[in-house]
C-alpha cells in the first residue's frame, strides 16, 4: 500500500498498519521534508521497501511543544526565585552588616556646635509646667545616638530630666497590640495620617475609627484598650519603658511618674476631655475618664534623652534592647509600630520629614524627639523651642543635618555598607588634628538635675 505525503510517496503494510519501532528511525529520502520513517517487519511483502514515510502527527509535535514551553517557563520562573531571595539575603546581610561611621562622634559633636546657633521657636505655651520654663531651660540641648551594639554617643545636656508626652503614644500603641491583638487594634486605630493639628479629634466618624495612633485621640484609643485601672495601666507602661532603657538605680530615678506634671495637666486638659467623650461615641473607648487618665500618666513620665535614644535602638533592633539584650517588644509588633512612625510620627510636618530625614520618628511637646533607623541605630533629641507643628526645632535641624552627614535616610540609596553615604564618610580636617574616640560601651553623664514638665 502507498502513502501519499506532502513531500513524496512511500509504502505501508498490507494491513496499513506501521510496524517495529520507531527508535532507529532516519528520514524517508524520498520526502523532501524529512519526515520521519519506520523499518518494516521481515514478514511484510518481499516487494515492499524496508522503509515507509509515516504520515503526519499533529498531537506529538504539540505535546512536543507544550512541553518545551512549560520546561522553559518553569526555567524562568525558577530564575527569578532564584534571585528574589538572592536580593533577599543581599538586602539582610547588608542591614546586618550596617554600622554607623567611626567618626560618629565627631559628625554630633560638629552638628551641636552648628544647631546651638538656632533659638527660633517657642516653648510649650498650653502647658503651666512647660510654659514657666526659663531662659535657661529653655535653652538646653542635647543629642544622643545609640547603635545596635548598646555603644552610645552623646553630646550636650544628654541628662536634663523632662517628661516623655506623645512619645509615650509609641509605647502605648505597641501594649495595645500586646494585650488586644492586630485585628482587635485595627478595628479602632487606623494608619492614615491625618492632616490636622495633633490636638485635633481626628476621628473617622464614617468607619468609626481614628485616624493613627500618634495623634492625641489614638493615644487616649490606644490607653482605653489595656485592662485595669489607669494606675495599673501606666504601670504597664512604666514597665516597658524601663524595660527598653538602661539598667540601674540612674534608670529607675528617670523614668518614674511625675506627679506635678500629672496633676498640672489633669487640671487643665479640656482639649484630650473633649477627645475622650467622642471616642466614647464612636465606641473607640469604653471609660472614657480611664482611658484618658491612663495616657496623662504616660505623658507625664520623665525620661532624659539618653534614655529615649536607647528606647528608639530597641526599636530599631526589632523589639531586642541593645543595651540589655532583652526583647522588650515582639517583633511583628516593634514593626507595626515603626511603620506607622514614618508618615505619623511628626504630626503636619511628617511629609516634610520624610522627605529631609526619611526614618520613623516620634515628638513631643517637652521638646523630645526620637528618630528609629532599622537595623541601624537609635536617636533622640532634647531642646524644648517648637515650631508651629509642636516638633523641637532643633530636633528637627539636627535629624536633617545625621540623616545628611551619616547616611540615616532608609529611602535614599547610595548608603555605604558601614551606614554612612559616600559624600559624609569623613569630614575634612586640617593639620595633624586628632579624631575624638568613639565611646565603646554607654555612659552615663551626672544628672544636672534640670527638669522639665508637662503633658501632651
Amino acid at each position: 500500500m502507498r502513502l501519499q505525503c506532502s513531500g513524496g510517496e512511500g509504502l505501508v503494510a498490507a494491513d496499513g498498519t506501521f510496524l517495529d519501532s520507531r527508535s532507529d528511525a532516519v528520514g524517508c529520502e524520498s520526502c523532501p521534508e524529512g519526515r520521519s520513517s519506520v523499518e518494516l517487519a521481515p514478514s511484510a511483502p518481499a516487494d515492499m521497501p524496508s522503509r515507509v514515510c509515516m504520515p503526519p502527527n499533529d498531537a506529538i509535535y504539540i505535546v512536543i511543544g507544550v512541553g518545551s514551553g512549560i520546561l522553559v517557563v518553569g526555567f524562568l520562573i525558577g530564575c527569578v526565585v532564584v534571585r528574589y531571595f538572592q536580593r533577599k539575603v543581599a538586602l539582610m546581610e547588608q542591614f546586618a552588616n550596617m554600622k554607623l561611621p567611626e567618626n560618629v562622634q565627631e559628625v554630633i559633636n560638629q552638628i551641636h556646635s552648628d544647631v546651638k546657633q538656632t533659638v527660633d521657636g517657642k516653648v510649650c505655651k498650653y502647658i503651666p509646667e512647660l510654659a514657666k520654663l526659663s531662659e535657661e531651660q529653655a535653652n538646653k540641648f542635647g543629642i544622643v545616638i545609640c547603635d545596635l551594639q548598646g555603644n552610645i554617643y552623646k553630646v550636650g545636656d544628654t541628662q536634663v530630666v523632662h517628661t516623655l508626652q506623645s512619645t509615650c503614644k509609641v509605647l502605648l500603641f505597641c501594649l495595645a497590640l500586646m494585650e488586644k491583638g492586630k485585628r482587635e487594634v485595627t478595628k479602632r486605630i487606623g494608619t492614615e495620617p491625618t492632616g490636622k493639628p495633633f490636638d485635633e479629634p481626628s476621628i473617622d466618624y464614617s468607619k468609626k475609627i481614628v485616624f493613627n495612633p500618634y495623634v492625641n485621640a489614638g493615644g487616649i484609643t490606644s490607653a482605653g484598650m489595656m485592662a485595669g485601672s489607669a494606675r495599673e495601666r501606666y504601670q504597664k507602661f512604666e514597665n516597658l519603658a524601663r524595660a527598653m532603657s538602661a539598667e540601674g538605680p540612674a534608670v529607675k530615678n528617670h523614668l518614674r511618674l511625675n506627679e506635678q506634671a500629672y496633676s498640672s495637666e489633669m487640671a487643665t486638659n479640656h482639649t484630650n476631655q473633649g477627645i475622650s467623650r467622642e471616642l466614647r461615641k464612636v465606641d473607640c473607648v469604653g471609660d472614657e475618664k480611664v482611658a484618658l487618665d491612663a495616657y496623662t500618666l504616660a505623658c507625664s513620665i520623665d525620661t532624659t534623652a539618653e534614655d529615649s535614644a536607647i528606647m528608639a535602638a530597641t526599636l530599631a533592633n526589632r523589639g531586642v534592647n541593645p543595651v540589655t539584650k532583652k526583647e522588650a517588644i515582639p517583633e511583628d509588633i516593634n514593626q507595626d509600630a515603626i511603620s506607622i512612625m514614618i508618615s505619623c510620627g511628626m504630626y503636619n510636618g511628617a511629609g516634610q520629614w520624610i522627605v529631609d530625614v526619611g526614618v520613623p520618628a516620634k515628638s513631643g511637646v517637652g521638646g523630645g524627639v526620637i528618630g528609629v533607623v532599622p537595623g541601624v541605630c537609635g536617636f533622640a533629641t532634647f531642646s524644648p523651642r517648637l515650631d508651629e507643628n509642636g516638633n523641637s526645632v532643633r530636633g528637627v535641624e539636627v535629624a536633617k543635618a545625621m540623616s545628611e552627614a551619616l547616611g540615616l535616610h532608609v529611602l535614599k540609596g547610595g548608603s555605604s555598607s558601614k551606614g554612612g553615604s559616600s559624600k559624609a564618610a569623613k569630614p575634612e580636617r586640617s593639620g595633624n588634628e586628632v579624631l575624638p574616640q568613639v565611646e565603646d560601651k554607654p555612659q552615663r553623664d551626672s544628672d544636672d538635675g534640670s527638669r522639665t514638665h508637662g503633658e501632651e
